[in-house]
């Protein structure tokens, strides 16, 4: 474990250098009492007809905050997503299950704003589990659920590059590849192939608490791993739209198309 500790907080150092110096803010602060202001991504859908999981989301007309999200179900029940009421209250974000009071998650914040821990509520969701963030000079280096933690690894411009448990457990290791040579201001793409010990990730990373996720190079390829070694994903990312902000709208991964519609304000 040491090794790999020690690994981890030379390459954030790396990090925070590189990116103390970028003009782009990745880490907008999490407090309710603001209002937010920025670009969000509030639908990401498949083309019809297409069996896969995407999301939306609805905003509160004076904050800005998310108030209401539909995010993907990986697992094996019938169910392929939940709705929920998003609440805020005393620094931390609650979960509860579209039009009741139940609360089935809650994710609390570090003093610098960034998400720490997402636990179940009163009314949990077997498919929901408990994830936890970690982090080195504020970037996030770890994801921990279900027994299984992953580190994340970087290129030298800031995209993510792996995000890989190291041991024989690790579940759907995941790769990404990048075209340098373009730059897109806003990006965000959904890895469809998860488990379900990944979905309260996904969640997160749908409310838009993950900003290291969002590449600033164009993304082209996607490679997800189970166990280390069973190809579960190897999909080229093409044919993308970007408006005339430079916002990206659609792209194809494999022969899904995906659509994007973003609220600014």
């Amino acid at each position: 474990m040491k090794p790999r500790f020690s690994l981890a907080i030379l390459v954030a150092v790396c990090l925070f250098s590189l990116f103390s110096c970028s003009k782009k803010e990745l880490f907008p602060l999490f407090a309710a009492s603001k209002n937010f202001t920025g670009c969000d991504v509030m639908d990401f859908a498949p083309a019809a007809g297409l069996d896969v999981h995407g999301f939306s989301k609805t905003y509160d007309p004076v904050t800005g905050l998310i108030n209401k999200v539909t995010t993907p179900l990986f697992s094996i029940v019938p169910e392929s997503s939940i709705t929920l009421d998003v609440k805020y209250a005393l620094g931390n974000v609650y979960f509860l299950k579209s039009g009741t009071n139940d609360t089935i998650l809650i994710a609390e914040f570090s003093q610098f704003g960034r998400v720490d821990k997402i636990q179940p509520g009163s009314s949990p969701n077997a498919v929901l589990p408990k994830t936890t963030f970690g982090y080195t000079a504020n970037f996030l280096t770890s994801i921990k659920t279900s027994g299984s933690t992953s580190f994340v690894t970087y290129d030298n411009v800031g995209n993510v590059k792996t995000i890989k448990d190291p041991h024989s457990q690790g579940l759907e290791d995941v790769e990404y590849t990048y075209d340098y040579n373009t730059v897109i201001k806003n990006q965000f793409y959904l890895d469809q192939t998860r488990g379900w010990i990944w979905n309260t990730f996904t969640l997160a990373q749908v409310m838009g608490w993950l900003p290291e996720l969002v590449p600033a190079s164009k993304r082209i390829h996607t490679k997800i791993l189970f166990t280390n070694s069973d190809v579960w994903e190897d999909s080229d990312l093409t044919d993308h739209e970007v408006d005339a902000e430079g916002r990206l709208t659609s792209y194809k991964n494999g022969d899904s198309k995906w659509n994007l519609q973003w609220y600014c304000r």
